[in-house]
């Protein structure tokens, strides 16, 4: 059964929201199973970890809050954007070999538009960068067929133990591995994220989570959720997605996955405490996380409460 996400305003059931839930202890086993964690889902940009390492197995070197910034849904600060341009700068490259949309950014304080606010440009430039480092094309760097697309789709099939289909293309248009819109099932998702703490210390993998743990405001934002639930607890790694994903690891390989059946973003961070509690994992920050307020005139009048 999914857990249920309820919407209370003034101590009415104004609606409700269906979950997903996958969490495993530090030896892989399940300890919170809720809903169908075995068909596929959407993981979105959750999977960006994985996109890196494939980038990184290509010959990609980046350090501390950039190799964070690669793995990035961020809000356009500036730091952000500095962090991009210096990716690129790096590659020879400049935000003309960009082929994210250009948009505004989540920061609303920045009033800019471009690719570089784009909050998959981090992702974008580390791609571009292995491009260009092993001379592989840089105008047809989103197609599947691409030996970029490639790379990422074998670490993919490597890290989650699923054979991938087919292609999607992500809100940034990239391809992710899947069929349109449906990638790999939560168990595959909290395997691959469990493989990134547990590995060699001088690996890949860990230098992505050492980065991601190290830099959350380079993940996403100095205000987001996702950084305040990783400065919350140390030795978390957290990876928000589109359609409301989270996928998740710590330190000593606990971990685990959450999907919003509807995709609303709302319910996604009290389902991720409670899946983080689930595991033990808890801290006095995450109280206003797991029951924000619904609002009426400025103040509150209900909460999102879980059953």
């Amino acid at each position: 059964m999914s857990m249920i996400v309820e919407v209370v305003r003034s101590g009415f059931v104004e609606s409700t929201h269906h979950a997903r839930v996958l969490t495993v202890d530090a030896q892989g086993r399940p300890v919170e199973t809720r809903g169908a964690v075995h068909v596929p889902a959407s993981p979105r940009s959750s999977m960006k970890p994985l996109q890196l390492l494939g980038m990184l197995r290509s010959g990609l070197r980046l350090e501390g809050e950039l190799l964070a910034l690669a793995c990035a849904s961020h809000s356009g600060e500036p730091f952000h954007v500095d962090g991009v341009r210096k990716i690129l700068a790096g590659a020879g490259l400049d935000e003309s070999a960009l082929q994210c949309p250009e948009d505004y950014p989540f920061d609303r304080a920045v009033t800019e538009r471009g690719r570089v606010y784009m909050n998959c440009s981090g992702k974008h430039a580390a791609m571009v960068a292995t491009c260009a480092l092993n001379d592989w094309p840089l105008t047809t760097y989103l197609e599947p067929a691409h030996p970029l697309q490639r790379a990422i789709r074998e670490t993919v099939e490597e890290l989650t133990g699923e054979r991938v289909a087919a292609s999607g293309v992500d809100g940034c248009g990239a391809p992710l591995g899947g069929a349109p819109l449906v990638f790999v099932s939560m168990l595959g998702v909290t395997k691959a994220f469990r493989a990134f703490p547990l590995s060699a210390e001088d690996s890949f993998e860990r230098q992505i989570f050492d980065a991601m743990r190290t830099y959350p405001e380079w993940t996403s934002g100095t205000d987001r959720p996702e950084a305040k639930l990783m400065r919350a607890i140390p030795g978390l790694m957290l990876k928000a997605g589109a359609e409301a994903f989270d996928a998740f690891a710590f330190e000593d390989g606990r971990a685990g996955t959450v999907k919003i059946e509807d995709g609303s973003p709302r319910a996604r961070v009290p389902v991720t405490v409670a899946a983080l509690r689930s595991l033990g994992l808890d801290a006095p920050e995450l109280a206003e996380l797991a029951n924000p307020p619904v609002l009426g005139g400025g103040r509150p009048v209900g909460e999102l409460r879980l059953r």
